[in-house]
């Protein structure tokens, strides 16, 4: 697993690449979005969202497959070599990171 983005750690690939990863990824181009979750707030609006992606890498035409994370404050990008690694990740994020604010806060509201 390699980081493209991330809020609190290093990118261990070279700055042109992870900008053309995140410029495809932006554009959606040349993207399939394998799946996609978005964690709702207790307004019932989306607060974060986690997509698992495949793609050809800028440059060599690889297939790549990568997890994003989005949200208000942090935004995170790994890229894997295989589907298993990056849905293995996928599934972390969603259990860890997409909860709905409803069922993190359930007397609010």
């Amino acid at each position: 697993m390699r980081t493209i983005t991330s809020v609190d750690r290093a990118s261990n690939v070279g700055p042109d690449y992870a900008d053309a990863v995140r410029e495809l990824l932006e554009e959606q181009r040349l993207i399939s979005v394998l799946y996609e979750h978005h964690g709702q707030g207790l307004d019932g609006k989306p607060v974060n969202s986690m997509r698992l992606v495949r793609y050809l890498a800028p440059g060599t035409g690889d297939e790549k497959w990568a997890v994003t994370y989005d949200d208000d404050r942090a935004r995170e990008i790994d890229e894997a070599d295989t589907f298993e690694e990056a849905d293995a990740l996928y599934d972390e994020y969603v259990e860890n990171l997409g909860q709905d604010d409803s069922e993190l806060f359930p007397d609010v509201g």
